[in-house]
């Protein structure tokens, strides 16, 4: 197995006219966030018909980017069992239904 040099990678496209790498920093260049200048056009033209907030994000699905409600409980377990709300027997495993912690019989499955 032969050694190789980073520069058996690099390709014509990649390096300058004085023969040193490319800036990856300069606009269009790898590590750049900003469009070479004749990739303007395409740029623009990427986002078009897709909303964006005020920040530039996409907006998948249109909606309000509110604060987002908190997860509700739809499962309870006390090892000590705990009343049902429905039926009122004592049981160790309750599941929510209509806003209530019951019993595997009284919940509406």
């Amino acid at each position: 197995m032969r050694d190789t040099s980073l520069d058996d990678f690099v390709g014509e496209d990649d390096a300058s006219e004085d023969g040193e790498p490319a800036d990856p920093d300069a606009p269009g260049g790898a590590g750049s966030a900003e469009p070479a200048s004749g990739d303007a056009e395409a740029t623009e033209t990427a986002t078009d018909g897709v909303d964006t907030d005020t920040d530039g994000n996409a907006d998948a699905d249109g909606g309000d980017e509110g604060t987002p409600e908190p997860a509700a409980p739809t499962f309870d377990w006390t090892p000590g069992g705990s009343v049902c709300a429905a039926c009122g027997e004592r049981v160790e495993r309750r599941w929510t239904d209509d806003g209530r912690l019951v019993c595997a019989a009284c919940k509406g499955w």
